[in-house]
Order: C-alpha cells, then sequence, then structure tokens
C-alpha cells in the first residue's frame, strides 16, 4: 500500500489484517489514520472486532475440525519446510 491510495477500499481489504495486528507499521499506521478520517469505516472497523471477539470467546473451547487442522498442517509443511508444527523430520 502506498500513502496516497489509503481510501476506504484499499482500508476494508486490510481490514482483517489490520485487526489481527499483522501489518506492517507503516500500513497500519495509514490505516489507522483513515479509521480515525473515515466514520463510516471506523464502525465497520469497531464492529468487525466485536464480532471477531464473540466468535473468538464462544468458539475457545471447541477444537478445529480435523480435516481443517490436516490442511493447515499441510499448508504449513509446505511454506516452512521443517519448522512446521507436528512436522517429525
Amino acid at each position: 500500500m502506498t500513502s496516497h491510495d489509503c481510501g476506504c477500499e484499499q482500508a476494508r481489504e486490510q481490514l482483517a489484517d489490520f485487526l489481527r495486528r499483522e501489518l506492517c507499521d507503516k500500513d497500519r499506521s495509514e490505516i489507522n489514520t483513515h479509521l480515525q478520517d473515515c466514520p463510516d469505516c471506523d464502525e465497520e472497523a469497531r464492529m468487525e472486532l466485536v464480532i471477531t471477539q464473540t466468535v473468538k470467546r464462544c468458539c475457545a473451547d471447541e477444537p478445529a475440525p480435523a480435516d481443517l487442522r490436516d490442511k493447515v498442517a499441510s499448508f504449513l509443511r509446505a511454506h516452512c519446510g521443517n519448522a512446521a508444527p507436528g512436522n517429525k523430520d
């Protein structure tokens, strides 16, 4: 993202990563600035945060389905090699 393109569309595309704190400092700062200046995007971010926190709280004791765990493990092995969790190599 560049500083000139942090509009609503860009902010909404990166909202989930922003809320999970998975953006670099520069992008996080740009999204944060946009949210401060845009009431619509700020409201969407607040609603998304409440939904995310509610799902996390309600599902905290539920294990992920086995097929999902297998897909994640396969993805991690493919992209992380020996550092992937569960890799016995």
